[in-house]
């Protein structure tokens, strides 16, 4: 879980400090940078890589932070009992 969370912090400072995720990176590798032919593909293409500023996932990823720190205040992680 804390994990999960932490993957958010990473997301954060590779966008700010103007990183490329290393899984992208090995998709590209993978792929030869070559983008999809198919129709689905395009629009899959489309609906999940947002041609956006980078100021805009910036912007994004905080906002996602600041979110996830706030539910982490409000109603923190409880073990449960058996």
């Amino acid at each position: 879980f804390v994990a999960s969370h932490t993957n958010i912090v990473v997301g954060l400072v590779e966008t700010i400090v103007g990183l490329t995720c290393p899984l992208t990176i090995l998709e590209y590798e993978l792929r030869g940078d070559s983008s999809p032919q198919s129709f689905v593909g395009h629009w899959i293409q489309q609906i999940l890589y947002w041609d956006l500023p980078h100021e805009a996932f910036i912007v994004l990823y905080f906002l996602c932070f600041v979110w996830v720190t706030l539910l982490w205040r409000w109603c923190p992680p409880t073990a449960k009992l058996r």
